[in-house]
Formats: C-alpha cells, sequence, structure tokens
C-alpha cells in the first residue's frame, strides 16, 4: 500500500493507491507517454493541477511529440478531487494505435454520509477500496485522437497487466467477481483496433 497526498486549495487530501504500480512515463519500444501540466513539464499523481488539467504527452524516438487531453478527466480532477496516474508498463504501441491503462483514486470521508458527492454517485460505491474509489480506464490513442476504449477497466481488488501469446497481444485482468479465493483471468485481445473480452480460466500469477 502506498500513501500518497495531494494539496488543493491549501487542503491536504489523503489518498490511497492499493496495490498500484504506477508512476508518471510509460515506454513501448521507440514510443513513450507521459503526465504533463500545461507547461509541458512532467508529474505525477501528487502534483497533479486541479485548476489546469493534466495532458498525455505521446514522444517518439526522434523527440517529436504530441500532446493529448480528455476532458472527463480534467472534470473529474477538478469537481471531484481525483488524481491519476499511468500503470507501469501498461503501454501497448501498435502501427494502428496505442493503448495504456490509467489510475485514479479519490478519498472518501470516514462516513460516507457526510460526503456529498460520493452519495451522489452510486456507480462510485462498486469501486470502493477502504476510504477511497479507485477506477481504471484503458485509454486508446489513434489517427491522432485519444479516447477511453473502456471505463471501470478493473476493480478494487483486481489488476491489469499486458497479455502476450502465441503472436496475440492484449491485456489481461485478474477478475474475482465470480466470488471465491481463485481469481479468474479475462483476456481482452486486440484485433483491427478492437479489444475481444475471453475468459481464460484461473488466474495464474507467471505466465
Amino acid at each position: 500500500m502506498r500513501i500518497l497526498s495531494r494539496v488543493y486549495k491549501s487542503c491536504l487530501i489523503p489518498l490511497l493507491f492499493l496495490g498500484l504500480n504506477s508512476h508518471a512515463q510509460i515506454v513501448d519500444g521507440s514510443v513513450t507517454y507521459a503526465l504533463v501540466d500545461s507547461k509541458g513539464v512532467e508529474f505525477d499523481a501528487v502534483q497533479a493541477d486541479q485548476e489546469k488539467g493534466m495532458f498525455f504527452r505521446r514522444t517518439v524516438k526522434d523527440g517529436n511529440y504530441s500532446n493529448f487531453r480528455l476532458r472527463e478527466f480534467d472534470r473529474m480532477i477538478k469537481q471531484h478531487n481525483f488524481t491519476y496516474q499511468l500503470l507501469d508498463d501498461s503501454l501497448i504501441s501498435t502501427p494502428e494505435g496505442d493503448y495504456f491503462v490509467v489510475e485514479s483514486m479519490r478519498s472518501i470521508a470516514s462516513n460516507p454520509e457526510d460526503d456529498v458527492d460520493y452519495r451522489k454517485h452510486p456507480d462510485w460505491w462498486t469501486h470502493r477500496c477502504d476510504h477511497g474509489v479507485n477506477m481504471s480506464y484503458l485509454v486508446g490513442v489513434a489517427k491522432g485522437k485519444i479516447s477511453i476504449v473502456k471505463k471501470y477497466f478493473t476493480r478494487c481488488n483486481s489488476e491489469a497487466r499486458v497479455f502476450k501469446k502465441n503472436g496475440q497481444i492484449g491485456y489481461e485482468v485478474k477478475d474475482y467477481s465470480k466470488g471465491g479465493d481463485q481469481p479468474q483471468s479475462l483476456v481482452y485481445l486486440l484485433k483491427d483496433g478492437k479489444f475481444i473480452r475471453q475468459e481464460n480460466g484461473p488466474y495464474k500469477e507467471e505466465r
């Protein structure tokens, strides 16, 4: 468990990232993505700017770069105090497009009834982890545009990693939705710019 903090209008808000391995920069081959502020400076979740939002910077080997912005994330930062990070080793870069996982976190009051925003958003309840709301997104960049491919990609007690097997590539999610102590493997295989969801049996820590 890591405890992160950020300052909003002179108020210190603790954020709990449960089991996340996240940084401000991810790499796949010659392509790098980083979170940057409005001045182009890389930052981590602790330094995210509530008022000016954040950008995803795509840099290629020759140094050329492009900035992308998701207004939904900016809105969630400003209105609801969410923090965002890139999941380590989650970047898949292909000639057709790039894909990566973004994780978000928002603290809630010890007594949820004291948290007005939390009570107004019932979808947050299914993503509660102790005293925080933890949500993740599968994000894609293709043809010069950025978009959310899948919202709520993982849940509080699940995780995602890049999946490669027999020439196929995609993501594997550790899933507990069926109950019990044995997690199941959900695979999202990338084909022609789309992800195909498949059940993959019991989850194995090492593949």
